[in-house]
């Protein structure tokens, strides 16, 4: 079971530029945020896969302005939504 507490060493580590650690967060949240993605968009919207790991290369490269005043999945989730909202108004 991963606590907070290995949530927030992979965190640290990812910032620090290790990409294992970030992979662990990405496989820690990855069904979580399909799920919210598919629910947004719909199912069957084309590109969904595209959206999903848009997210979480936006994630990435802001990795460094998460600032743990929330949990890391409630700001992921903020970048989805948003990440989504593009995505309507684009289609």
């Amino acid at each position: 079971m991963v606590t907070v507490d290995d949530e927030q060493i992979w965190i640290d580590q990812a910032k620090a530029g290790d990409s294992s650690a970030y992979r662990m967060l990405v496989e820690r949240h990855q069904d979580a945020i399909a799920r919210l993605v598919s629910r947004l968009l719909g199912a069957d919207h084309p590109g969904i896969d595209d959206v999903i790991q848009d997210v979480f290369v936006r994630a990435y490269f802001a990795l460094d302005r998460f600032r743990g005043q929330a949990a890391f999945r409630t700001w992921l989730t903020r970048i989805a939504v948003n990440r989504c909202r593009d995505e309507q108004r684009r289609t």
